[in-house]
């Protein structure tokens, strides 16, 4: 009789994990240069990024149909959910897609056969290749990164022999400043100090400033207004910035927390999960030419986390907590070297008193700006 009962314990707890179901959290459309994979001026291996986060990190049963001029590529995530918020979103995400070389599509299974998320693309053989890997995010959600790439381009770089894509202009540097949250997502609020606004008026004085030494500047928003996190690497790619500048303000539980913190991104964060391209070749290069905008990222990272300490330690004491790697759909959805700024705490009752003053916002933004100019040369 106990191995009928411990049988039937068996089968429904093995019933319970079949069923188990993960939860799609939210998701980001990082689009590219409209001029996809013809781009001649400022290339870009990436062209747009589908950026998952689920409550558990998915299991991907993949399949690919390939035929003479066209690729049909089906992942199929077993036991997600999506909410009906979430069948909106990827519905735009669809809508959005039109505007590339690519098509995909979103279908929510829900049989007894097979439950789950299924993802097909459609894409163009020669001239398209697909990535995918898994990272952990900061609110502790699993990502899952779902990458469109210019194969044309990788394999014009190995046909040339050298790297073709340029980092900043000589002649005429185009500098992105994002200014973090806006309009209804104020970010930190604490002491009567908003991170919205600090962001606004730091991020206005770096444009002014940069603009008068002759640099082009695009903002994500020069007034109080929101911008999802997608549509802000957008903007910056379809301007086809050379270097991408996010200003924020730090909040943290522990009030004693204060300094000044710069991140970057770095695919050493990333759990790789699989690549479809043609060669080894191709997928190592790939794999080079990303790296070598993390590189980028990171020195551009140096350069205004020094700059702006050295310009605000010369008046106030203020701890230098380092230039770190980081997971941030901004830094992930920007296709030039990208560097996130918190320039302080509002939680912290005295950072937060400077935060607010003009005088300090104006430095803190000389600060960047001597930052930006010393990684374009022109300091």
């Amino acid at each position: 009789m106990k191995y009928i009962v411990l049988g039937a314990l068996l089968l429904c707890s093995m019933s319970l994990v079949a069923e188990h179901q993960n939860a799609l959290k939210k998701v980001y459309f990082h689009r590219g240069a409209h001029q996809g994979i013809h781009t001649k001026s400022h290339p870009h291996i990436e062209l747009a990024n589908v950026v998952f986060y689920f409550e558990e990190k998915p299991r991907i049963e993949s399949s690919v149909v390939q035929k003479k001029s066209e690729t049909l590529h089906r992942l199929f995530l077993p036991n997600v959910v999506v909410s009906p918020e979430l069948h909106v979103a990827l519905q735009a995400v669809h809508d959005q897609a039109k505007e590339y070389p690519f098509d995909v599509q979103f279908v929510a299974k829900s049989s007894p056969t097979e439950k789950g998320l299924e993802i097909t693309l459609t894409y163009p053989t020669d001239t398209v290749g697909v990535k995918y890997d898994y990272f952990n995010s900061i609110g502790l959600q699993k990502g899952l990164t779902l990458q469109l790439v210019n194969k044309e381009l990788i394999q014009r770089i190995n046909h040339l022999g050298r790297q073709i894509i340029t980092t900043a202009s000589l002649d005429t540097p185009r500098v992105f400043i994002d200014c973090g949250h806006g309009g209804t997502d104020s970010g930190a609020v604490c002491h009567s100090v908003k991170e919205k606004d600090v962001s606004l008026e730091v991020g206005l004085t770096v444009a002014d400033t940069l603009r008068a030494n002759g640099i082009l500047v695009q903002l994500s928003r020069e007034r109080d207004e929101f911008v999802s996190l997608d549509m802000r690497t957008t903007l910056a790619n379809q301007s086809n910035a050379d270097l991408f500048v996010s200003i924020h303000a730090n909040s943290a539980l522990n009030s004693a927390a204060h300094g000044i913190e710069t991140y970057f991104f770095t695919t050493d964060l990333l759990d790789e999960g699989d690549c479809f391209l043609s060669t080894l070749w191709d997928r190592n290069k790939l794999k080079k030419e990303l790296a070598q905008k993390c590189a980028l990222s990171n020195r551009l990272a140096s350069c205004v986390h020094g700059a702006v300490l050295k310009t605000v330690q010369s008046e106030h004491s203020v701890v230098d907590r380092r230039v770190k790697p980081a997971v941030s759909q901004v830094l992930l959805g920007a296709q030039m070297p990208a560097v996130l700024v918190e320039v302080g705490f509002v939680t912290h009752a005295y950072e937060s008193q400077l935060l607010s003053q003009k005088t300090y916002q104006e430095r803190l933004a000389s600060g960047i700006t001597t930052g930006i100019m010393q990684y374009l040369g022109r300091a």
